[in-house]
């Protein structure tokens, strides 16, 4: 965690100090001024952090959910560097743009929420694909006619297709796992998952394994469980989930096996 934390908030302050602080307001600012604005920065982007995660944890449960969404969105860049090289840079930031809003349109509103069974992390992505396309299709003409640009791009397609050239038995164990990927795809964003709650969730469901191996029910209250009345019920590992499960949607909380405290 703490690494993981750390590598967030550096990156956080230092985003907010290049694209800010020394783009628009300080220009001709110097590498300690940079330095110690980063720091700065850094400090702000934790005690916001802090007081949105003591004061609001229905704010804290939404971010996080948007969270996961906007971090997929970083396929569309990591794809197109890779492998595909064909999306130009207006439309790698319009797509980008464009599939944060789509995230927000499919998380935020309840009546537009999971369209098709297909998580917002799905559509922000599909969507952000497709307005890449469509921009980079209109504005490769200027691309092409910046040398600078273009030979950057050849280089790095050169440089890629030396050094991960594979044997011909590599190349069928990646043709295997881009399907597996695929199909993973397909049940963890959606539309696989026919429950209607695709696997990357950003709530609990009604029912999950705790660490200790036992059944917990989500807690009344919590955005997860609103559904569910009454006190917060553990049970032996031995219960089974399924008819718990029903008995509870049911309100029959009464039919616990036996053996539940």
């Amino acid at each position: 965690m703490q690494s993981t934390g750390a590598a967030y908030m550096g990156t956080g302050g230092a985003i907010l100090m290049r694209d800010f602080y020394v783009r628009v307001l300080r220009p001709s600012a110097g590498h300690a001024e940079q330095v110690w604005v980063g720091r700065l920065l850094v400090f702000v982007v934790v005690a916001v952090a802090m007081i949105v995660a003591l004061t609001s944890r229905r704010a804290l449960v939404m971010l996080g959910g948007l969270a996961v969404s906007f971090g997929f969105l970083l396929y569309l860049p990591l794809l197109d560097t890779l492998y595909l090289r064909k999306f130009t840079r207006q439309g790698v930031a319009l797509g980008l743009l464009a599939g944060i809003l789509a995230v927000i349109f499919t998380f935020s509103f309840p009546a537009w929420k999971y369209p098709l069974n297909l998580h917002s992390a799905g559509w922000g992505g599909l969507v952000a694909f497709v307005v890449a396309a469509l921009v980079s299709g209109v504005t490769r003409g200027a691309d092409q006619q910046d040398r600078r640009v273009m030979e950057i791009r050849r280089e790095m397609t050169g440089w890629l297709d030396d050094i991960d050239r594979g044997s011909p038995e590599l190349q069928k164990k990646r043709r295997f796992w881009l399907w597996a990927m695929v199909v993973w795809f397909v049940f963890a964003i959606g539309p696989g998952d026919g429950r209607r709650q695709p696997l990357l969730l950003h709530r609990r469901p009604a029912a999950g394994m705790d660490l200790a191996g036992g059944v917990v029910d989500a807690r009344p209250g919590d955005d997860v469980g609103a559904s569910l009345q009454g006190p917060p019920v553990v049970h032996h590992a031995g219960a089974d989930p399924a008819r718990l499960y029903r008995a509870q949607a049911g309100g029959g909380r009464s039919a616990r096996p036996a053996g539940c405290r």
